[in-house]
């Protein structure tokens, strides 16, 4: 199963992504996990129309949806920071991302492919490659179970402390160490 999760609009490539989907007649679900913005809804098919695709518009238990996908897709053209896709990465889901959706965790070709915004076609190719190679999904998927983990709340404050004590040690003279706080 391709999961998406967020906001099913314009500005995520949904567009993007349903077209590549279409192009690429996978034997497999496209999962959207989230809510439909008016956009599509006024512009697009509705979403059954698309083969394989199926839309979840809320659920209480994320780790689930996250926990039951093979491949996590992103192709947003715009970002603050993708937490989806570091749910997905800490899930151990290979992600295909746009530049944007990649944010500060994906390594190109690492633990997750990132692709062009508006290639449609590498978007479908992508979809396929990872559709047919179960090795390359558990290879990218373990890489990016490992990669989240530099991630969690713990050792970002911790990272965080250490850059500010580094750059500003007259805070930190006389209270000891910035990893004690």
């Amino acid at each position: 199963m391709f999961l998406f999760v967020g906001s099913i609009c314009l500005r995520k490539g949904i567009p993007l992504l349903l077209e590549a989907w279409k192009r690429a007649k996978l034997d497999a679900d496209l999962v959207l996990c989230g809510n439909i913005a008016p956009e599509i809804q006024e512009h697009l098919p509705p979403l059954e129309s698309y083969p394989n695709v199926r839309h979840i518009s809320y659920t209480h238990d994320m780790g689930m949806i996250y926990r039951s996908a093979d491949v996590f897709v992103f192709p947003s053209l715009e970002e603050g920071g993708p937490m989806v896709t570091y749910e997905a990465m800490a899930h151990g889901i290979p992600c295909l991302v746009s530049e944007m959706g990649a944010g500060a965790i994906v390594e190109k070709d690492i633990n997750g492919i990132v692709l062009p915004d508006m290639d449609i076609d590498a978007w479908a190719e992508a979809l396929t490659s990872m559709a047919l190679n179960r090795q390359a999904r558990i290879d990218i998927g373990q890489h990016a179970r490992e990669r989240a983990e530099r991630f969690i709340w713990k050792k970002v404050a911790n990272h965080r402390a250490e850059l500010l004590e580094q750059c500003y040690p007259m805070l930190w003279k006389d209270q000891g160490n910035a990893t004690d706080h």
